[in-house]
């Protein structure tokens, strides 16, 4: 599936600003800059939408999309965005993509479970090369419970957003709209989403940060580091740049060589 024209591939709405929780009980409770990002989040990808709970799930109390917060999905698209923008070889993109790539990531479980030296230095090297590169493509969601199933990687012109969720069920139904599919998009179109999502939350935050200096926004007895409120939106200011310089360089042949020993003992 093509990107959709118009569309924007991360999307969010941060919980106005009176509505947000304090963490904390009683007389202690604060809020800070990560707790002040709390909101709903959403990937258009094409004609689905992950992080929006199914019709099954809301019945059950669910709303309607992924509700936390939103920084959370910021953090996560930043620190894998570098590992994405790695063009993967073409030899090795069956072990990530579609049903091949599961069921390459089972043989590798597999394989750990069969391994019988799993202390030496052989047992971990093969280990790293044959799920690292994997997990750095893999969008984190454990905070989730269920969580979502996407891998974002690239080849040399597109990058490729893949998702199977499937096996996260509310009861005996998937957890959320968009059960599997995949969606693909210039690598420089990819840039430019990570971008306006970091300048959009950034922009947001900063007009919250300057409500809350300003007072009279939130109740009196929550504490609140005003100095640390500040640094805190000049550092992750500051993120995007980082993201988006060049991975260190996979190992390939490295890669490679641990699938060999992995195909070498599960069939």
């Amino acid at each position: 599936m093509n990107a959709g024209e118009g569309q924007m591939l991360f999307n969010f709405e941060l919980t106005p600003l009176k509505a947000v929780e304090p963490w904390g009980t009683g007389d202690d409770r604060s809020l800070h800059w990560f707790g002040l990002t709390d909101g709903s989040y959403w990937l258009d990808v094409g004609d689905q939408r992950l992080f929006e709970y199914s019709a099954a799930a809301r019945e059950s109390g669910a709303p309607r999309y992924c509700s936390y917060q939103v920084v959370r999905l910021h953090e996560d698209v930043l620190e894998m965005t570098p590992a994405v923008l790695e063009a993967i070889p073409v030899d090795l993109i069956a072990r990530i993509s579609g049903r091949e790539g599961q069921q390459s990531v089972l043989r590798v479980s597999e394989w750990r479970g069969l391994s019988t030296e799993q202390d030496d230095d052989a047992f971990w090297s093969t280990l790293d090369g044959a799920q690292t590169w994997i997990s750095k493509r893999h969008l984190d969601s454990l905070y989730l419970s269920p969580g979502v199933n996407v891998n974002m990687w690239s080849d040399a012109e597109f990058v490729h957003i893949e998702w199977d969720n499937s096996p996260k069920l509310v009861g005996e139904v998937c957890a959320w709209t968009a059960v599997n599919g995949s969606l693909h998009l210039p690598r420089a179109k990819f840039i430019e989403e990570v971008r306006s999502f970091h300048q959009r939350l950034i922009d947001q935050m900063a007009e919250r940060v300057e409500n809350v200096l300003a007072g009279n926004v939130l109740p009196p007895e929550v504490q609140i580091d005003y100095p640390g409120l500040v640094r805190e939106q000049a550092r992750r200011s500051e993120l995007l740049e980082a993201a988006l310089r060049p991975a260190s360089p996979t190992d390939w042949n490295a890669v490679r060589r641990s699938f060999a020993v992995v195909d070498a003992t599960v069939a």
